[in-house]
């Protein structure tokens, strides 16, 4: 099997030890409000070439966009201006905002980065603030100091890398990031900062608690018998499942009355997909979603080779890899006319 695809689909291997190196990282991650402003800890993850947007308050949102070799942190406002641009070093590809394989790498791609790569490693901190567009438009250094002064005042940001996945490991390549598992903790000031006029059309939506991810299910068609349930961490997944270059939701749903569990989509343009309720999708039968207890989002592309298994599929979109820890996984996925399945491993 290629690198990639083996850096990629390895992770399924180690789906058990999510949950303790996750916890390992968090327990460190100190997301509390101070007086006068406000405090988000997020989760997510990406793949491939997804793109994650969290909105959080009015006119900003954080944004993991893909790069070549990773992911670029990016506080936007609406019109795409990246409010975090000043964090320094502002020169070079190890600022703390870019989420890089090769940082993770020894000099010659042979191993572990022990300390001869100097690049920042799995926690990242970053600032923003609403001057810092226009500072670097006018490219005046008075002007760039004295915003990216007031961006450390207003916006305060630290990303923890839990866990990743790398391709391209051979001597002499520069490792990608393909994979990654994040926490993010955000600070700005209490009220929402107003750190950019919205237009009427571009209004961001509040930022996912539970309440919000219950509305957007019920706008999309969720039945009044089905709620959204965290019993998956994270509560939901955002990536482009149906490969029309939008974002859809998938969100981990409970039917109160029996206790059955399954998994909702709801595809951009308000397609709603329930997962797991009844029939089966290939070898993939309802009662597999009652004993779930993880899942991840798995990249575009060719699939491996699973196991019992006919030709594995190639992704058009996003799929999600569900996984009962230490014993099987099944990939998900959007065949271009139905969500079907392809059985991993056991």
């Amino acid at each position: 099997m290629p690198p990639a695809r083996t850096a990629a689909y390895a992770l399924m291997a180690i789906l058990a030890a999510l949950a303790a190196t996750a916890g390992s990282v968090r327990a460190q991650m100190d997301c509390v409000a101070d007086a006068g402003r406000e405090a988000l800890l997020l989760q997510g993850q990406v793949a491939g070439q997804d793109r994650f947007t969290y909105p959080f308050a009015p006119g900003l949102s954080f944004v993991l966009a893909p790069v070549p070799g990773g992911w670029a942190v990016r506080v936007e406002t609406p019109d795409g201006r990246d409010l975090s641009a000043l964090t320094p070093p502002l020169h070079g590809e190890t600022n703390p905002r870019l989420l890089l394989g090769w940082h993770f790498r020894n000099a010659d791609n042979t191993g572990a980065n022990r300390g001869d790569v100097n690049a920042p490693q799995h926690r990242r901190d970053f600032i923003f603030g609403p001057g810092v567009p226009d500072a670097l438009d006018s490219g005046d250094t008075a002007g760039l100091a004295a915003a990216a002064e007031a961006a450390q005042a207003f916006g305060q940001g630290t990303i923890a890398l839990l866990d990743h996945g790398l391709a391209d490991l051979e001597r002499g390549q520069r490792a990608r990031m393909v994979y990654l598992r994040f926490d993010a903790c955000l600070r700005w000031p209490a009220g929402g900062g107003n750190a950019a006029p919205v237009p009427d059309d571009a209004a961001p939506s509040p930022a996912p608690t539970a309440e919000r991810l219950d509305q957007a299910m019920r706008a999309c068609g969720l039945d009044a018998d089905l709620s959204p349930d965290p019993f998956l961490v994270p509560s939901h997944v955002q990536a482009d499942f149906d490969a029309d270059g939008l974002a859809d939701l998938a969100v981990p749903v409970l039917r109160p009355s029996d206790g059955k569990r399954a998994v909702a989509v709801c595809l951009a343009g308000g397609r709603l997909h329930v997962l797991g309720l009844a029939g089966e999708m290939g070898h993939l039968q309802p009662a597999y979603f009652d004993r779930m207890d993880t899942w991840l989002l798995h990249p575009p592309g060719p699939a491996g080779q699973g196991v019992g298994e006919g030709p594995p599929p190639t992704l058009a979109g996003s799929g999600i890899v569900l996984g009962i820890a230490e014993s099987s996984s099944v990939l998900v996925y959007w065949n271009g006319t139905r969500f079907d399945a392809y059985w991993q491993g056991d």
